[in-house]
């Protein structure tokens, strides 16, 4: 499984599945109007970093990781929502509410 490929439309199909998410997350908060930001971790050192190099996120925002099948929130002071999705942005697994110190596979 990988958010990543060569193919530009591939990658904007889970990129939109992720989008996706992230705004149905919004819509329960207060303000369902409010489009999501995604951040995308594609690098091998983004990812490696991760949730830990930057502040936490808002309601409005998620963390794009790709190719990733694994998490982890070693070190994290707060739970997680985390979707697996494929190539063609089909949500493999949900995984809600990953505690600290916990890791989730797909």
């Amino acid at each position: 499984m990988s958010g990543v490929s060569t193919s530009s439309s591939m990658s904007t199909s889970v990129f939109e599945a992720v989008a996706e998410t992230a705004t149905a997350a919004a819509s329960l908060q207060s303000d369902p109007t409010a489009l999501p930001r995604i951040h995308r971790a594609h690098s091998f050192t983004q990812r490696l970093l991760g949730l830990l190099a930057r502040s936490p996120l808002q309601a409005d925002e998620a963390l794009f990781i790709a190719p990733c099948n694994s998490v982890h929130t070693v070190l994290m002071a707060y739970a997680i929502d985390v979707a697996f999705v494929d190539r063609e942005g089909v949500v493999l697994k949900l995984v809600c509410g990953l505690k600290p110190y916990r890791a989730a596979a797909c």
